[in-house]
């Protein structure tokens, strides 16, 4: 018995240290440069919503342990569990990936209702555009593992089977609905002689693929009733002329003879 009422003292003694002590070190790290201890303000401002957030944002911000210990410890994570943090997943071959955008591709989706609809939402702006005689154009960007999930695990290589059947199901009831929609997930996942177009360690596209995304949405528009005429690739320049319900003028400062250029480099 005596030998387990120590363990519960010292499992409590450490709990003890480990919620008081970050706090108390802080403080005498801020009185030291002499300043008032951040935690002060928890008995300064009324205990709102807002005022709580506030103080935990700039607790977390002033915090001596959070600057110098955290990346470190986060550092150790990485390379002794492959733990990429919150919002970070560690792919293959040393690429990341966000986890938001991994989780929607394998959580299942809310269940749809008329209040969480998104096709039904887009409709209704549609109709209410058209009544303004304006074109709808939706342009769905793809996260990064809905283009390469062979990047994010092994048993993607190879598979035939997209990833990304919640947008692709929603992409053909707008196409259904009549709404002008590009499937860009397509586009994006085609390459050519290895060009990649995102980032190996971020979220964003590479230049190939904003060049390759701009083209996609300009050669839609080529398609349908916003513009009329070629659309012209010059390098990084494309040139097309506007149609009647669309001035250029109005749109483009960069408009000469009736034809809009923009730089996509």
């Amino acid at each position: 018995m005596p030998k387990e009422r120590t363990k519960r003292k010292t499992l409590v003694l450490a709990f003890l240290v480990a919620i008081f002590g970050a706090s108390l070190f802080q403080a005498g790290v801020e009185l030291r440069q002499g300043t008032r201890p951040q935690a002060a303000a928890l008995f300064t401002q009324a205990p709102s919503e807002a005022n709580l957030r506030a103080f935990e944002a700039d607790l977390e911000d002033a915090s001596w342990i959070s600057r110098h210990i955290r990346p470190w410890m986060q550092y150790l994570l990485f390379v002794a569990l492959n733990d990429a943090g919150e919002k970070a997943v560690a792919g293959r071959d040393g690429w990341m990936f966000y986890k938001p955008g991994v989780d929607y591709l394998i959580q299942a989706p809310p269940a749809e209702t008329d209040a969480n609809d998104p096709v039904s939402a887009i409709v209704l702006f549609r109709d209410k555009l058209d009544a303004r005689d304006t074109q709808l154009l939706v342009v769905p960007v793809p996260g990064k593992a809905s283009v390469y999930p062979e990047m994010l695990t092994s048993r993607a290589v190879g598979s035939p089977i997209p990833v990304n059947t919640t947008t692709l199901g929603v992409i053909a009831r707008l196409k259904e609905a009549g709404v002008e929609v590009i499937d860009l997930a397509d586009a994006l996942s085609q390459e050519s002689g290895g060009t990649r177009h995102y980032l190996a360690q971020d979220t964003h596209w590479t230049p190939q693929g904003m060049r390759l995304a701009a083209k996609s949405i300009l050669h839609q528009f080529a398609l349908s009733k916003i513009l009329y005429g070629r659309v012209n690739i010059r390098g990084q320049l494309v040139v097309f002329r506007a149609s009647g319900g669309l001035s250029c003028e109005s749109c483009l400062q960069n408009c000469q003879n009736g034809e809009i250029r923009i730089g996509i480099g």
